[in-house]
């Protein structure tokens, strides 16, 4: 049977933590790039729904990348990331 945890656990070797939903989706949290994790939800046909992250981080971004309204591009969050190194620790 194959297992989403120890495949992710091989290409990204921080995954801290995985749930079903009830609506049979998955939450993941996974340490690594940016780049690398929208790479590997690009190869597996996956799509970001986006951060469950402190409001004020929401707010910072999205007053840097107005045109982003659902606050999913993982580019925009690379950059973000970037220009506020303590964003995601």
């Amino acid at each position: 049977m194959f297992s989403w945890y120890r495949y992710l656990r091989r290409k990204f070797p921080l995954v801290a933590f995985k749930r079903y939903d009830k609506s049979g989706g998955i939450d993941i949290l996974i340490a690594g790039s940016m780049p690398g994790i929208e790479a590997f939800l690009k190869e597996n046909n996956l799509a970001f729904i986006g951060f469950e992250i402190d409001a004020g981080i929401l707010r910072t971004y999205k007053l840097r990348f107005p045109d982003d309204r659902a606050a999913t591009n993982l580019g925009l969050w690379h950059i973000l990331e970037n220009e506020n190194p303590g964003t995601f620790r």
